[in-house]
């Protein structure tokens, strides 16, 4: 487990993701934060273990954003379900994502999301996984989600 001790009013932390839900838990850290999106394409090596792939497209993020803002501090983070010895993408619509949790329902999957601090002194990165079981979801609970 990484634990750092920083002084956040000497830097500004940058969180570089433009997800919401990550936007959700940072702001419950800290409140003094900007969001500014990686911009690069995710590329990853699929035949590393899933944790290392997630570390790596966390990474990528982190340095695409630390590139234009080497003063500050910054985050970036990428999640990773992987199920059947096999990443599971974004889905391309609701079908796609209907079909993807069918193939989970009534089974485990694990979540690994990776993890990058970069900044002027910093250069941390690792992961957490979370074994998830899902119930049997019904077509019904599958298309009001």
């Amino acid at each position: 487990m990484f634990v750092a001790a920083i002084h956040l009013t000497a830097m500004e932390l940058i969180l570089a993701s433009a997800s919401p839900r990550r936007r959700e838990i940072l702001s419950r850290i800290t409140p003094d934060f900007s969001v500014i999106p990686a911009t690069c394409p995710e590329t990853a090596d699929f035949s590393q273990p899933p944790e290392r792939i997630a570390e790596q497209l966390a990474r990528q993020k982190a340095e695409n954003v630390y590139r234009t803002h080497p003063a500050a501090l910054v985050l970036g983070a990428d999640t990773l379900v992987w199920a059947d010895g096999k990443a599971l993408g974004k889905p391309k619509d609701a079908a796609d994502a209907a079909r993807m949790l069918r193939s989970l329902s009534g089974r485990p999957h694990r979540v690994y999301t990776g993890y990058c601090l970069r900044g002027p002194s910093v250069d941390r990165s690792g992961h957490a996984v979370t074994e998830v079981f899902f119930n049997d979801l019904s077509d019904e609970w599958i298309a009001g989600y």
